[in-house]
């Protein structure tokens, strides 16, 4: 009878190890499968954003001014993402991610912009729409992405 007893709770910590084990996969997997929209979603908006930039930047002339104001979601799924236009000597693009914006920040989420505009800004979800604005400086056109709390209005 004393040899039962220790099988019992050896089995049943073998079950409980086995049971976390596939508890964690599953929350794995299922945290997987909720990624996969969140980056879609997040590659979609910022292809809309990026048309809009290429429509400012096609409506501004010389001694013109142009801005417009995007109503884009409060979160991507749960998360919080930002947006920033950024630009070097060759191209200008607009980057996104999901969660807090730092710094040193490398973005896995690119889209480039045409025409090469000089392309600075960013915005964080959850402060209100996004505003883009264009205009003309000397020859070179510059498009700057702000939130309309951070724009005073």
């Amino acid at each position: 009878m004393p040899s039962i007893i220790p099988s019992y709770v050896y089995m049943f910590a073998a079950m409980t190890a086995v049971g976390t084990l596939l508890i964690f996969s599953f929350n794995s997997y299922a945290a997987t499968l909720r990624f996969i929209p969140e980056t879609e979603q997040l590659d979609n908006l910022l292809s809309c954003v990026a048309a809009k930039a290429m429509e400012l930047q096609s409506l501004t002339t010389v001694n013109t001014s142009t801005q417009v104001y995007l109503n884009l979601p409060s979160k991507i799924g749960d998360k919080p993402y930002w947006l920033r236009l950024r630009n070097d000597t060759v191209q200008s693009w607009i980057e996104g991610g999901l969660g807090e914006i730092m710094e040193n920040t490398i973005a896995n989420h690119r889209v480039y912009l045409a025409g090469k505009p000089y392309a600075s800004g960013q915005y964080m979800s959850g402060f209100g729409p996004a505003v883009l604005k264009s205009h003309m400086n000397g020859s070179a056109i510059q498009i700057y992405l702000t939130s309309a709390r951070e724009d005073g209005n």
